[in-house]
């Protein structure tokens, strides 16, 4: 009968450990969000409710967090870019061209920012 309860307890501690790490990827999002383009692990853990301990046990260090944001989100903004091209004149085409990569400029901005503010610290 203990067989059910042990499969449970690792289930939940699966199940705690995913939240965990959406909860840290999530915080650094909302960091970057609000303006902090260079979040510390300790700033992240704090946003997400989350111990150092445990941002270290999902993430080897801030490149592979920031690697694994960038792979959860390239899908959502490579659709950004892959826009089709609108019919009509050149100039109505260059417009539209124009207005779908400001706007995905725009959302990307501060993600972009990020990752310069890091490879500019990791390099000083």
């Amino acid at each position: 009968m203990s067989e059910p309860i042990e499969i449970a307890t690792i289930d939940g501690r699966r199940q705690r450990s995913e939240r965990s790490r959406a909860a840290i990827i999530t915080a650094t999002l909302n960091l970057l969000d609000g303006g902090n383009l260079s979040p510390t692990a300790k700033q992240i853990t704090e946003e997400a409710g989350v111990g150092l301990r445990s941002f270290f046990r999902h993430f080897e260090d801030m490149d592979a967090l920031l690697n694994e944001i960038d792979n959860h989100l390239r899908d959502d903004y490579e659709r950004l870019f892959e826009q089709p091209i609108a019919d009509g004149s050149i100039e109505d085409r260059m417009a539209d061209f124009i207005l779908t990569r400001s706007i995905a400029y725009e959302r990307l901005k501060k993600l972009m920012l990020s990752t310069q503010a890091h490879l500019w610290r990791s390099e000083a």
